[in-house]
């Protein structure tokens, strides 16, 4: 087996797990770009149609100064044309995907120094190339890159979220080869994967700045803080005064989430959280009544069964390298978990989805380390039954999630369009969106002006224009003056819900309905 083989296999065999997953998710994009990839497509239209640096989406109308969100992903977007990401907004993910399928099993195959006499003792034979096509197998068929439910089908879709996701992983795994094998080919390339992260998301610089120093500690190894450093300059170079007053910006969103998102009772359902005791007594009489699937979707819902169901990786590695686990990867470990349990408590679970964490920063390492686990087992039985064990856990949880979706009610066709078009909605049309968040949706569809907000914004918004996110401060007349509001824009089912859990409700009654179906209700605002 050639390195030049197992690439082929690996771009070959990553393109027919994507393409797979596209083909199962048809019917949701079908129904159009919903939630965040509505907000990405809206500044990668931005993006082809204006030149110079970027400064944020025009029709948005809620802005404080220039839009500083990370947009290194939209511009590689924006290399295909607007018509194409409009027509296959997964192309751009898919491309990355591939990519980095490709790439992981080539950084391997460079990991000599420590495996030179495993290669020469192991029960199985196939040298590098073989613990790299046994890293990217593990690493394409892991379940987070495959459990897609909820916001995982935008780590398919239009969004930053999965170069976000491989670029952390890169650098973590790229640092870990370095403390591992010495060699500084990895530095550079941890360096350059942290730099494309850092200026792709917001949540990527997160998983840099909150677990990078804590397993430079972790390990006692101060050398390992080179990578971040330089990470950090290659961004400040890429990005210069704007990556700086981003990551200001990015301060000043995090305080707005933690005093005002975070709170709002509509907001907390989503917010990342362990099952609490009720609900483990509701467990527990599920399992009395034998309900297992009922047991299963509950589990993977909440915390931690939704993380220790995605990363059983890290329970086959401990066991079957209890003793001589290199201690940076244990320190990586005690990081990242760490990070992860601390973004679960109520004082800091406005940093994001603490799942997330572990997605990133283990994305590579832990099919790496798996790999290198199944090569030092003594005996070709045992390297063979850890790795059917490993595959089996991916392909049972896979397929589990997978029927979970294929069990949910889902259109096929754009509802919205529909009401947009019979409401006269166009291009010139000023309209207001209730909820808020709805704005991109209707934006990405007609090119309309909207209330909405920028990628990244600070306390203002709240304080000017946002009651309990996502619900704008009432009564609407105020954005009918200040916005020239021509048409108000209305999600039923959300709204209903919100009003259930907030005690109020919008007073449209004034409002001539132009158009209305089973989702939506458009209003003329005369």
């Amino acid at each position: 087996m050639s390195i030049l083989s197992v690439v082929i296999f690996s771009a070959a065999f990553a393109l027919f797990v994507r393409i797979f997953l596209i083909a199962f998710y048809r019917k949701w994009f079908a129904e159009g770009i919903f939630g965040d990839a509505a907000y990405h497509y809206c500044i990668v239209r931005t993006m082809c149609g204006a030149s110079g640096s970027y400064r944020g989406v025009p029709e948005f109308y809620l802005k404080n100064g220039p839009d500083r969100y990370p947009v290194l992903f939209h511009r590689f977007a924006s290399l295909f044309g607007l018509r194409l990401v409009e027509a296959r907004p997964y192309l751009p993910n898919l491309i990355v995907f591939v990519a980095f399928s490709v790439a992981f099993p080539v950084l391997v195959s460079f990991f000599e120094s420590p495996l030179r006499l495993l290669y020469q003792s192991s029960a199985i034979p196939g040298g590098f190339p073989l613990m790299a096509g046994l890293s990217v197998l593990l690493f394409v068929l892991s379940v987070p890159n495959n459990a897609l439910h909820g916001h995982g089908i935008l780590l398919l879709s239009l969004s930053e979220r999965l170069l976000a996701k491989l670029s952390v992983g890169f650098f973590y795994v790229g640092a870990l080869l370095w403390r591992l094998d010495g060699n500084s080919a990895f530095l550079v390339v941890s360096m350059l994967s942290g730099s494309v992260a850092l200026s792709t998301s917001m949540f990527a610089r997160q998983a840099l700045f909150f677990v990078f120093p804590l397993w430079a500690l972790a390990s006692l190894d101060g050398a390992l803080l080179l990578a971040l450093l330089g990470a950090f300059g290659l961004a400040m170079i890429l990005g210069g005064k704007t990556f700086l007053l981003g990551l200001q910006d990015q301060w000043e969103f995090s305080k707005s989430y933690r005093l005002y998102t975070a709170k709002s009772r509509v907001f907390a359902e989503s917010l990342s959280k362990f099952t609490a005791l009720s609900e483990w007594r509701e467990l527990v009489d599920l399992l009395f009544k034998f309900a297992l699937r009922s047991i299963f979707f509950r589990v993977i819902s909440y915390e931690p069964g939704k993380s220790i169901v995605r990363h059983t990786d890290v329970f086959l590695i401990l066991i079957a390298g209890w003793g001589h686990l290199p201690a940076t990867f244990v320190g990586l470990l005690v990081a990242t978990v760490a990070v992860y349990l601390a973004t679960t408590t109520k004082a800091l679970r406005h940093f994001g989805e603490s799942e997330r964490y572990l997605d990133y920063v283990l994305a590579f390492v832990l099919p790496f380390m798996l790999a290198w686990q199944i090569l030092q087992q003594p005996t070709a039985a045992g390297a063979v039954t850890l790795l059917a064990v490993a595959l089996f856990l991916r392909l049972a949880f896979i397929g589990l999630s997978l029927w979970r979706d294929a069990g949910r009610t889902v259109a096929g066709n754009d509802s919205l369009v529909e009401i947009l078009a019979a409401g006269n909605v166009t291009r010139e049309s000023r309209v207001l969106p209730l909820p808020i968040n709805l704005g991109q949706v209707i934006s990405a569809r007609t090119g309309c002006g909207v209330v909405c907000y920028p990628g990244v914004y600070g306390s203002w918004i709240f304080e000017r224009y946002i009651d309990e996110y996502p619900l704008l401060k009432r009564p609407v007349e105020r954005f009918i003056e200040e916005f020239g509001i021509s048409k108000i824009v209305l999600h039923k089912a959300q709204i209903d819900h919100y009003a259930r859990i907030v005690g109020w409700s919008y007073d449209l009654e004034g409002f001539r309905k132009s158009a209305e179906n089973g989702h939506w209700i458009c209003y003329d605002v005369e």
